[in-house]
């Protein structure tokens, strides 16, 4: 019995332990959900851990930063600068604005401008006198270079270990407001092994850098004052580190470059969990300055503008027995005010309609439609009606094999219609030149009146899922699965000059005729979704880091300082959440 009681009153003391009133709302509190009128000195914790990519990050889930995203605004893909270099990275990160105003450029400091541009430390003892800041830092060229004597305290260290141990005494300073900690073992380990989570020596030096978050957290929490301060905390990478990433695993953009690829945290108790990812698939306005094709020979109030090149037959069927061509188009209104046209072929490689050898788009009145000719025959398939003065796509496939032609049509990347003759010899070669816009010798004399954009040729057959994935982009790069059989493509949106330059190695540009115009458009697609510009703007970076941490210290933000980053307010939640 006396055992009992005993297990009893022990188990009580666990229970009362486990569920103290920090788990929630404490009696007779108020919790204010603006971060600027909260209880508490403002304080701050920040820590880099140079070279960790953020994908790399997020693959391995270390333990005390993947418990930390529960009270979080986050990114696994934010985004340094540019450069290779840790010198300019380490400046935009602590000052706030990037190598153009900053004037470091690489790892040169020659022209570097902190007097007009300084780091967060200096200009929160600017406006915060008497707040005592520390930097601790495993890089010497960080606190030599950038950060100098600009906190109270500036310490340089050999390892990580000693710069953790550093951090965690400072952290037990009763006057500490400021606390900043930089790594560098994950980044020596990727420069030696590979900067990737497969790496095992990249793996456990992450998983060690995140043993060190850990025990640095331990060390804010557990001060004496704790309870009655309101910490800040950044977790982040101020780059992250070359690696060969498989090409379908890239798209292209800078969020596929694994040396710029960071993570960034901003951490509060009282914060919700909130992951930022990276942009895609954003409505964004599709624009440039392209050409309006239009017009016919001999008609004054309807002159000719097209464009043509003699590709000297690398366009034609049968150099490889496949052919893709895609491209985007934007119609616009006929004389009768619709978007209806007779037969007029917009993109051909061909000269007559009928059995004449080639292949052609041409406007079936209100419906698309892909042919190709053959000796003595043609076959065809046409898309749904397309009734509006918005941008899409369209694309066809021809293949010939075993005496076959198999041909198919594709509008905003979904097949459409398919057409297959069989029996005939491979006869569908013409010495036309490709042509984009109005077609003398084709079909009929009936005009057309469009714009083009984003023109393909392949020498292959590209798959249906890959013509879907590729149809609402507005630009083609090497993450695509077939982009070693481009064989000619034209944005058509250079600008000026007189041409429509080829950007493959083949050159084929296509020369532009008549009174032709670059007009400067901006269109909202309801399909496209064209190249984001300034990616890097919608999700957390390294950029931000200074602009944040003013907002948190309650300093206004001088537009005179220029800054280039932006704020990342948290959502917060009722109480916190201090189990972590």
């Amino acid at each position: 019995m006396k055992k009992i009681f005993l297990y009893f009153l022990a188990t009580t003391a666990f229970l009362a332990a486990c569920n103290k009133s920090d788990d929630g709302p404490k009696k007779d509190y108020v919790y204010n959900n603006d971060y600027g009128k909260m209880p508490g000195a403002p304080k701050l914790l920040f820590i880099t851990i140079d070279g960790a990519r953020g994908t790399a990050v997020q693959a391995l889930r270390p333990l005390k930063l993947w418990e930390m995203r529960d009270s979080a605004l986050y990114t696994w893909n934010g985004l340094s600068d540019t450069a290779s270099a840790y010198g300019e990275n380490w400046t935009t990160m602590l000052t706030g604005v990037r190598s153009a105003k900053s004037g470091v450029v690489g790892d040169d400091f020659s022209n570097a401008d902190f007097s007009s541009f300084p780091t967060f430390f200096e200009r929160l003892e600017a406006k915060k006198p008497g707040l005592r800041s520390a930097a601790f830092c495993s890089s010497p060229e960080l606190l030599n270079e950038v950060i100098r004597n600009s906190a109270t305290q500036n310490q340089s260290f050999a390892s990580d270990l000693q710069t953790r141990d550093a951090a965690i005494a400072e952290l037990g300073n009763a006057d500490a407001d400021v606390v900043f900690v930089q790594f560098n073992e994950v980044d020596k380990a990727g420069e030696q092994y590979g900067y990737d989570a497969s790496v095992p020596q990249y793996a456990a030096a992450i998983n060690t850098a995140d043993q060190y978050v850990s025990d640095l957290m331990a060390a804010m929490q557990g001060r004496a004052t704790y309870g009655d301060e309101r910490w800040l905390v950044v977790v982040t990478s101020s780059r992250g580190g070359d690696y060969a990433i498989d090409p379908e695993d890239s798209d292209g953009t800078i969020f596929s470059n694994p040396l710029s690829n960071t993570f960034t945290m901003f951490f509060n108790t009282r914060f919700e969990a909130s992951v930022v990812g990276r942009p895609e698939n954003l409505r964004v306005p599709f624009e440039g300055k392209y050409i309006r094709l239009s017009g016919q020979p001999g008609q004054p109030t309807k002159p000719m503008v097209r464009a043509a090149v003699q590709d000297n037959g690398l366009y034609n069927i049968h150099n490889t027995d496949e052919l893709t061509i895609e491209m985007k188009f934007k119609l616009n209104k006929d004389a009768d005010g619709d978007y209806n046209y007779s037969y007029p072929p917009f993109l051909t490689k061909g000269d007559r309609y009928g059995s004449t050898p080639g292949w052609s788009f041409f406007r079936n009145g209100a419906k698309m439609q892909f042919w190709v000719g053959v000796t003595a025959t043609n076959l065809s398939a046409q898309t749904v009606d397309v009734k509006d003065g918005d941008w899409h796509h369209l694309a066809g496939t021809i293949r010939y094999s075993n005496n076959s032609y198999y041909l198919s049509v594709y509008l905003d990347g979904e097949l459409q219609n398919s057409s297959q003759i069989s029996g005939y010899e491979p006869n569908a070669n013409s010495s036309s030149p490709l042509r984009l816009g109005y077609n003398t010798t084709v079909f009929t004399d009936n005009t057309i009146d469009f714009s083009a954009a984003d023109v393909r040729i392949w020498n292959t057959i590209v798959d249906d899922e890959t013509i879907k994935t590729w149809a609402p982009r507005t630009y083609v790069n090497k993450s695509h699965k077939y982009f070693s059989h481009l064989i000619g493509y034209w944005s058509c949106l250079d600008g000026e000059g007189d041409q429509f330059k080829d950007a493959t190695a083949n050159h084929m540009d296509m020369t532009l005729e008549g009174p032709y115009a670059w007009t400067e458009f901006n269109d909202f697609s309801n399909y496209l979704y064209p190249v984001i510009p300034n990616q890097e703007k919608y999700v957390p970076n390294t950029v931000d880091i200074p602009f944040r941490i003013m907002e948190w210290f309650q300093v206004p933000i001088d537009n005179s300082w220029s800054l280039d980053g932006r704020s990342w307010p948290a959502t917060f939640r009722d109480f916190p959440n201090y189990n972590q």
